[in-house]
């Protein structure tokens, strides 16, 4: 199992969460952990840019609804920035696709325009 990596940038006012490697149960600490730190830094727009995600399943999902939770209770807005491959398809078959905003195939701006 590849670990994830999650670092954090800042944009004026956006938080972006860029994942690499896989995206499973045992390895999504980080996520969740990068998640806490930008709601608790005030940030209220946060983007989690997927596009170097090489595998997702339905558990590693999971660390993106506890942040999609915890940006709920801090009035927070997140989008998903190009999932792709497995993640879109546990995204689609779990029907969480209906439940987070994303952008597929799109830039750092199109994921930023979803704020508006």
């Amino acid at each position: 199992m590849a670990p994830c990596e999650a670092d954090i940038s800042y944009d004026g006012d956006f938080a972006i969460i860029k994942l690499s490697g896989t995206l499973e149960y045992g390895n999504v600490i980080s996520v969740s952990a990068n998640g806490k730190i930008v709601l608790d830094n005030g940030y209220k727009k946060i983007i989690i840019d997927m596009t170097k995600i090489t595998y997702a399943n339905s558990k590693g999902l999971g660390s993106l609804i506890s942040i999609m939770r915890q940006c709920a209770e801090k009035n927070a807005k997140l989008v998903l920035l190009n999932p792709n491959g497995k993640a879109l398809e546990v995204l689609t078959t779990t029907k969480l696709h209906t439940v987070f905003p994303f952008v597929e195939k799109g830039t750092l701006n199109d994921a930023k325009n979803n704020f508006k």
